[in-house]
């Protein structure tokens, strides 16, 4: 409630200043900031829109437009007006990154991965910037630019006290095999985030599980990961977890058992390229190439 109060009075507090000083930029961004976590988003873009109008050259506005636009499903405008941001500021990530963003959405993977880069390159600590990053470039087999992301997400967020944030960094930096002491830190991760899951979110938990089984997997420790892909695990995660468990057994020398899981978690789940535009779908493959790889011919 106390939050909603100072929203309301933050949002009388602009729309007075903009009564006495229409052309305001800095009072209408705001204004369309509070708007926009409101879930006002029509009237956010109504805002925004005006500004823009003030400011036709202000990449931050436009980024800001765009975010707005595609979240409302405005594709190509909000293409349009980030590939002029860039345009107008080539230095702006945030512009860079949701450019990226859209470009996935479009199936165009590649590019979609260099404007990420690009972006990534203003040094962002935000998580959500880095948030399927490493994934993609090791989907599209850049393994240069997985390690270097895996680096980049260790020295940024390795001492988060946030369990969703430990999970995602620690899962997408066990995608591959790790150092024993990146595997130290990421195990320190997966402890957090199964000893932060919020109570009042049960579904979550799964997820930190796997996470944590992927990590005893990379730190030779297949038994221990076979135990815990069971239970709520495995039916939260399907076909993850039959990766992964097909993955531990082969480890443990059970290839049968690891080609009849494999088997099963391959046909939970859809492989055609269309389909892989999101970061689960792209951790599947690595793991369905992982287990297929590690398994003898037939």
């Amino acid at each position: 409630m106390w939050v909603a109060g100072l929203n309301t009075e933050a949002r009388k507090r602009f729309e007075r200043v903009l009564l006495s000083d229409p052309a305001n930029v800095a009072a209408r961004y705001n204004l369309a900031m509070l708007s926009s976590a409101s879930g006002d988003s029509e009237a956010a873009i109504r805002i925004v829109r005006e500004a823009v109008q003030l400011e036709p050259k202000n990449a931050v506005l436009k980024v800001f437009l765009a975010r707005l636009l595609r979240d409302r499903g405005a594709i190509d405008e909000a293409e349009s007006l980030v590939d002029r941001a860039v345009d107008l500021d080539p230095a702006n990530g945030e512009a860079r990154i949701v450019l990226a963003a859209i470009l996935i959405e479009r199936g165009r993977l590649e590019d979609g991965l260099e404007q990420w880069q690009a972006g990534l390159l203003s040094q962002s600590d935000r998580h959500d910037d880095w948030y399927g990053y490493a994934e993609l470039a090791l989907y599209l087999g850049d393994e240069a630019a997985y390690d270097a992301a895996r680096v980049g997400l260790l020295k940024r967020f390795s001492e988060t006290r946030d369990p969703f944030v430990a999970q995602r960094v620690a899962r997408a930096c066990l995608l591959r095999p790790a150092s024993e002491e990146q595997l130290i830190t990421i195990d320190e991760l997966c402890d957090r985030a199964i000893s932060g899951a919020p109570s009042n979110l049960p579904a979550a938990r799964p997820h930190f599980e796997f996470a944590k089984a992927l990590c005893d997997l990379r730190r030779g420790r297949p038994g221990a990961s076979l135990a815990r892909l069971d239970g709520d695990v495995r039916a939260a995660l399907p076909v993850a977890s039959g990766l992964l468990r097909s993955i531990a057994l082969r480890h443990l020398g059970r290839d049968a058992e690891a080609a009849a899981e494999l088997r099963d978690a391959v046909g939970g789940a859809r492989w055609d390229a269309p389909s892989a535009r999101d970061l689960d779908t792209w951790i599947l493959h690595l793991l369905r190439r992982e287990a297929e790889a590690g398994l003898p011919k037939q």
